[in-house]
């Protein structure tokens, strides 16, 4: 992280950022929605065209601790059921994943985009 903005240069390389420059204040990565009918968590972020074996995975985890369950991965595809949209832009589609747990089942909920380079 040799700009010191929190971001180490794979996730800036992930969401867009500059890596030489301290430009996470500027980026807004993620978003949250919810369901219109049935409430659900949504994550909203943007997945890099060019992606040089860079797999972007959502997980979900109830304690923030033990093992996480995947929701969704880059390599599934935007027509995934998870998907709720993906809006296509010049280097990049904005993606927002749905979680497959509805409010209410359970007291609290985490979604995180993990990065998994090859």
């Amino acid at each position: 992280n040799p700009d010191g903005d929190a971001w180490n240069n794979l996730q800036e390389f992930a969401f867009l950022g500059t890596p030489s420059v301290s430009d996470a204040t500027d980026l807004r990565v993620f978003g949250g929605t919810t369901g219109s009918t049935a409430k659900f968590l949504t994550l909203t972020f943007p997945v890099r065209k060019s992606t040089l074996g860079l797999t972007y995975l959502v997980e979900a985890n109830a304690t923030l601790s033990g093992a996480w369950s995947e929701i969704w991965k880059s390599t599934d595809g935007f027509s995934h059921i998870r998907v709720v949209s993906a809006i296509d832009q010049a280097d990049r589609t904005v993606v927002t994943i749905q979680d497959t747990t509805p409010f209410g089942s359970q007291n609290t909920r985490f979604l995180r985009v993990r990065l998994v380079q090859q």
